[in-house]
């Protein structure tokens, strides 16, 4: 490596919240990292996590307080002076920003003092109503959040040097609000290594007795922006078709009270599990990805899940709806459904756990695609996009 960077990635939600931006920034750092940089985490404090790092990575904290607003994030002060510190004596070459809030906020003003480029992913569809719901509460106030959340967005987007996003569908929307701003589509990476491990159905079956061969797997938070109903209503519908089918949710969230209740009415507790959270090794060694039938989701707010991509790299097959940005994520390597439909939804569940060609044909097709997520060449393009960047900064300060 020629010239090695220092990479301040700052993240607004952080560990012990597990989500898709967090699974994705970690597995940057780390395959940046391999590539001879130098690289940190500035996150929020908080009392439930405290180690120094993760996976190598150092982590620098930043005082903060709780919310309720939406999971794991905090408030903290846009006008930090820990931030301004660490940014300085880190001697920061780019700052990468995951996400529009107060800690994004402390980094762009501590960076713009010292010029230091700043790049920004564009991670989470918040202009969508299911999650707009989570600032607002009320569905009173969503014609007030959907009129500025635009204008909340480009107060972050124009202060950055360019945008990125994991799907072609967020870059897409960007350059339509956004005319003026780079935006490079780059997308989220795993590591294919950590994937090619994994227990065998026999180990799997003695931890999970319940789990069969026609067994779907849902992976993510449980709340209505994931569209949780929708893909227990259709299983529902498909497993009035065929009851060997078996569905585990892996993952927690608000709705899961509720999304018992509704297995629970449908008498249908011997066949739908809620596994909770599981620890990131055992969920990807474990079995569950590599020996489901398929993994199944109902979300429609998605721009590029790592779930999905974690499916992939165990060559496990998808059922996902037809919506932007998640479509992009199927090329041979599993099966479509309208967004919504139930009914199209439990066909295609029925269709996959008792018709083997399709279902081999989806993992045929799963080979093919699951090289162009790997890691280390995703971090290998940020790499670029950081020179690049810089490059055109200093071309703009001399000139």
């Amino acid at each position: 490596m020629e010239n090695t960077l220092t990479i301040a990635i700052i993240q607004e939600i952080f560990l012990p919240t597990v989500n898709g931006v967090v699974t994705s920034s970690i597995n940057l750092a780390v395959n940046l990292k391999k590539l001879g940089h130098k690289v940190f985490f500035i996150a929020p404090s908080w009392f439930k996590y405290r180690e120094n790092e993760v996976d190598g990575i150092p982590i620098h904290y930043i005082p903060s307080v709780a919310t309720h607003m939406y999971p794991g994030i905090r408030l903290i002060s846009p006008f930090s002076k820990k931030m301004a510190k660490i940014i300085d004596s880190e001697d920061v070459d780019i700052v990468h920003v995951t996400g529009p809030w107060l800690l994004a906020r402390a980094a762009i003003l501590a960076a713009r003092k010292k010029n230091i480029p700043v790049v920004q992913t564009f991670h989470t569809l918040i202009y969508e109503d299911t999650y707009l719901i989570y600032f607002g509460k009320t569905n009173l106030l969503m014609p007030f959040l959907r009129k500025n959340v635009w204008w909340y967005i480009g107060r972050f987007v124009k202060k950055s040097d360019v945008m990125t996003a994991p799907s072609r569908h967020a870059c897409d929307t960007l350059v339509e609000h956004f005319p003026d701003m780079p935006v490079v589509h780059i997308r989220n990476g795993v590591n294919l290594e950590e994937f090619k491990e994994q227990q065998g159905v026999k180990e799997l079956k003695t931890k999970y007795p319940e789990f069969n061969e026609k067994t779907f797997i849902f992976v993510g938070r449980l709340g209505e922006e994931k569209s949780v109903s929708v893909l227990i209503r259709a299983f529902v519908e498909a497993y009035k078709k065929d009851n060997e089918l078996r569905l585990f949710l892996i993952g927690d969230g608000p709705g899961r009270r509720e999304y018992e209740r509704i297995v629970k009415n449908e008498g249908l507790t011997g066949s739908v599990f809620f596994l909770g959270r599981l620890d990131y090794h055992e969920l990807i060694t474990g079995g569950l990805y590599h020996h489901a039938r398929a993994l199944v989701t109902a979300s429609t707010t998605e721009n590029q899940p790592v779930t999905v991509l974690e499916a992939i790299a165990c060559n496990t097959p998808v059922i996902i709806p037809d919506v932007n940005g998640i479509n992009e994520l199927l090329d041979k390597n599993g099966l479509f459904f309208e967004a919504g439909n139930i009914k199209d939804f439990a066909e295609k569940m029925v269709t996959m756990a008792n018709e083997d060609a399709v279902y081999n044909d989806c993992k045929a097709g799963g080979l093919k695609l699951r090289e162009e997520f790997e890691g280390l060449k995703i971090a290998g393009q940020f790499e670029k996009l950081y020179q690049d960047v810089m490059s055109s900064v200093s071309a703009r300060e001399k000139g």
